[in-house]
């Protein structure tokens, strides 16, 4: 990168020269990342501090890599809305994450305990979302979602889940993500609040990790669950060319990011049942 630092001066920096900056410039904040809003910003509005905020990029020289082949999962399971064999399928998934994350998926779920949309109470609970898996083939995916599918259907939570499956696979993984998560307008009312959860944490004991996400869930408007740190997070010198760089710690090793919020006239939400 070439970059102006606050002294003025014009700096070459890379894994060889002013390493630390060039660890700190590869920082991120999904606050500046995904704000595309056409509107003008607030006065009051604050950066929450990213890469920017050491220096001014002048010019960046990357590597470019071949496209990535990719397979797009898209599921859904109903069951009996906000039962216990709803939660028992919540805490089974999210107990999967880590499993799904050393494989390479990686992803998002969403629990609704009452879908509004749906009139039928024997399939109103719903668990729903997508996982995209690069450079692994549709085969290897339906391989590693078919004991889990098994297991679903045999188990004893007291009502049946009803599953779809839908998986895709694709030559160029960046142009999915481009297609399907295009720039848009953002800013909603909300108050969020989330929680980083690892391996230990998602290893508790199922009666237990249940029961927190359903407390969780009913202290907010919904539970938004995501698997979105990956390998290259968690062992940062052998996934990222040219090193480490820099990441709140604790994402070196949350497996799960879940997040709930509340309308931003409330005060305050909790998560932290799983701590």
């Amino acid at each position: 990168m070439e970059v102006v630092t606050a002294d003025g001066v014009l700096r070459t920096v890379n894994e060889h020269r002013d390493a630390d900056l060039f660890w700190a410039l590869r920082g991120v904040s999904t606050y500046q990342f995904f704000y595309k809003s056409s509107a003008p910003r607030s006065t009051t509005d604050r950066s929450q501090g990213n890469g920017g905020s050491f220096a001014v990029l002048v010019s960046v020289t990357v590597k470019a890599y071949p496209a990535l082949p990719h397979t797009f999962v898209r599921y859904s399971y109903n069951t009996t809305g906000d039962s216990d064999a709803f939660w028992s399928l919540i805490a089974y998934w999210t107990s999967l994450l880590p499993q799904f994350s050393e494989a390479g998926l990686m992803g998002y779920h969403y629990p609704e305990p009452n879908d509004p949309s749906e009139k039928n109470a024997s399939i109103s609970g719903k668990l729903h979302g997508s996982y995209f898996g690069p450079e692994l083939s549709k085969s290897q995916v339906e391989a590693l979602l078919a004991p889990v599918n098994e297991h679903i259907r045999n188990a004893k939570w007291g009502a049946p889940i009803f599953a779809s499956n839908i998986s895709t696979s694709g030559t160029n993984y960046s142009a999915l993500m481009a297609t399907g998560f295009a720039d848009a307008k953002v800013g909603v009312p909300l108050r969020l609040a989330s929680r980083l959860f690892d391996g230990k944490a998602l290893a508790k004991p199922f009666d237990e990790l249940k029961a927190a996400l359903k407390k969780a869930n009913g202290q907010s408007r919904g539970l938004q669950i995501f698997n979105v740190a990956g390998k290259g997070a968690r062992e940062p010198m052998g996934g990222i060319p040219g090193g480490s760089n820099a990441l709140l710690p604790a994402w070196r090793s949350a497996y799960a990011h879940v997040s709930t919020y509340h309308p931003a006239s409330l005060t305050r939400t909790r998560l932290s049942s799983l701590r």
